[in-house]
């Protein structure tokens, strides 16, 4: 994402870029309050570069986006019959100006056969770049885009299933305190919960906000959780993988792997861009390359995506063909396999003993219901 910030006049979002030399020379953008212009670079001199800002209805930038209009026409005969004639010095400063559209030179114009070629898709076109939204609004806003074939449609189970792991994975992040077990807390699932607000074309884009707001800095309780998400989404080699794997819990980091195996189960690659009110934005892609790639780095890191815990308790059932043990404490019992490595000890039914329990997350794909496995690696009778 590409910004300008042009003295006098504002910061600019630059969406499309349609001719290059050097930097944009024609392009379309939109300002923080959602304006939307085609700039066209007109000359430049020995200290300052010239340029028409034409403000853009949504309709007309579109038409111009896809064809149906001429660059030509729509600088020559703008909406409000006027252009921003804006000068930048090279040093750092800029002058701004309104320009009549009578007083518009054809030789300052792209040529009249000049026309862009942009696809008019089935769902509608993402108008706002997620930063502008979200510092308009004081909301996160990310977007989601599950590219599977270039189609614009996608199964309704199989969205579900990837927006409830991405919403899972959040939640996970965000309860950095918490253990492999038990439910995270409300409060922590209100701060961080997005809602669904629009789809787009992208090839299946989805939009999602969320429902905090900016508390100091412009950043929201979500902000940091959201920079760790797209950082974790980057780390495709072991060594950044480790390093931010340590910074969340086994729990998120399970929930990672899962939602992981949710895209290419659903063959889907995707495309993820965050703007926060703070001004803090990222964007990544995952390629179905890179997935696969972190989904074996992942594996390859299983330890962090276990926790071990110590219990006292009683004995309570033992099958050693089955590799199976249940063990009660005074609050729960504990039920799971044994490890190979201390399957050939003798175990003593209903002795009160030491156990040391392996605890892995194991996740309904459908549902996304939680469940713990528990793995036998130690016991001492007491």
């Amino acid at each position: 994402m590409e910004t300008i910030n042009i003295p006098d006049f504002g910061t600019v979002i630059i969406l499309d870029t349609y001719y290059y030399y050097d930097c944009p020379r024609l392009f379309s953008c939109e300002s923080l309050a959602g304006q939307k212009y085609l700039s066209i670079w007109v000359d430049t001199d020995d200290d300052f570069d010239r340029w028409f800002y034409v403000p853009m209805s949504n309709a007309r930038l579109r038409a111009v986006h896809t064809g149906k209009m001429t660059p030509y026409i729509a600088l020559k005969h703008p909406e409000d019959g006027w252009v921003w004639n804006i000068i930048t010095f090279f040093d750092g400063r800029a002058s701004v100006a309104r320009l009549h559209a009578d007083e518009i030179q054809d030789d300052d114009l792209p040529s009249k056969d000049t026309i862009f070629d942009g696809n008019e898709r089935e769902l509608p076109e993402l108008e706002e770049d997620p930063m502008i939204v979200a510092q308009r609004e004081g909301r996160e806003v990310i977007d989601l885009s599950l590219i599977k074939d270039h189609k614009q449609e996608i199964a309704t189970h199989k969205l579900g299933i990837v927006l409830a792991g991405y919403q899972s994975l959040i939640w996970n992040i965000a309860y950095r305190n918490g253990g492999m077990r038990g439910r995270i807390p409300q409060q922590i699932k209100s701060n961080n919960t997005l809602n669904a607000v629009s789809l787009f074309a992208a090839s299946f884009g989805v939009r999602l906000k969320s429902l905090a707001r900016p508390a100091l800095f412009g950043e929201t309780d979500l902000t940091p959780n959201m920079e760790l998400i797209m950082a974790l989404m980057k780390s495709n080699d072991k060594d950044s993988l480790h390093t931010i794997l340590q910074k969340i819990h086994p729990r998120a980091s399970a929930r990672y792997n899962l939602f992981l195996n949710s895209l290419i189960n659903n063959d889907l690659e995707l495309n993820t861009s965050w703007g926060s009110p703070s001004e803090k934005h990222d964007s990544v892609y995952l390629t179905k390359q890179l997935i696969y790639d972190t989904i074996k780095l992942l594996n390859e890191e299983k330890d962090q995506q276990i926790e071990n815990i110590t219990i006292i308790g009683i004995l309570y059932a033992i099958n050693k063909d089955r590799k199976l043990f249940s063990i009660k404490t005074d609050k729960e019992n504990f039920s799971g396999i044994i490890s190979d490595d201390i399957l050939g000890r003798d175990f003593q039914i209903y002795s009160n003993v030491e156990a040391n329990i392996e605890i892995t997350l194991e996740v309904n794909p459908m549902t996304q219901e939680e469940h713990e496995a528990f793995k036998l690696i130690g016991i001492t009778e007491l």
